[in-house]
């Protein structure tokens, strides 16, 4: 696979992670809803006597959960993203200055200079 390749590739996967982490996002906002009504909950029925504060603190020790291993996993995947796509661009400009010209390019670069063939 050529490094142009690669590069197409890993900004693919890029894309795709933010898709993925706008998703994420959405369902978190729904999860923090849902927090905030649990904490709602806990007002209502501090006591626990209706059965909601145990489901309410699931419901909030849940969303943390999520969002904190979700958040790591995404950091780590656009950490890794970058690198190779970091990489990859590297090996791009270390191809185009290491490249020699062509007999055209050097013609080229004869032409006019005042030297006799």
């Amino acid at each position: 696979m050529s490094t142009r390749e690669r590069l197409d590739l890993k900004s693919k996967i890029l894309e795709t992670k933010v898709h993925e982490l706008m998703d994420v996002s959405l369902a978190l906002e729904v999860l923090a809803d849902v927090a905030r009504l649990a904490e709602d909950v806990q007002e209502v029925d501090p006591e626990g006597k209706l059965g909601l504060s145990f489901l309410a603190e699931k419901v909030k020790n849940s969303y943390s959960t999520i969002f904190k291993t979700y958040t790591m996993w995404m950091t780590e995947d656009l950490g890794k993203a970058k690198f190779e796509i970091r990489q990859a661009v590297n090996d791009l400009l270390a191809q185009t200055k290491t490249q020699k010209p062509g007999p055209e390019e050097e013609e080229d670069i004869n032409d006019g200079c005042g030297c006799e063939d």
